[in-house]
């Protein structure tokens, strides 16, 4: 596991996941939204509900 990497103890914690447009099928997002990729380091970018809000994650995503 990464040195960056946490263990979630809050089984009632939400990550919240951007998700491409494209990866968006009949309303849901495909499990290739969920698949690192090589420039991602493969680690799957998260934001964590005990630490933002959904908005500001969005609103974070979307100053990059």
């Amino acid at each position: 596991m990464p040195p960056e990497a946490q263990l979630l103890k809050d089984g009632g914690e939400m990550l919240y996941r951007q998700v491409f447009p494209a990866f968006v099928r009949d309303g849901r997002p495909s499990s290739q939204a969920f698949c690192p990729t090589p420039k991602d380091n493969h680690l799957l970018s998260v934001a964590r509900s005990a630490l933002t809000t959904a908005e500001a994650a969005h609103n974070n995503t979307q100053a990059r």
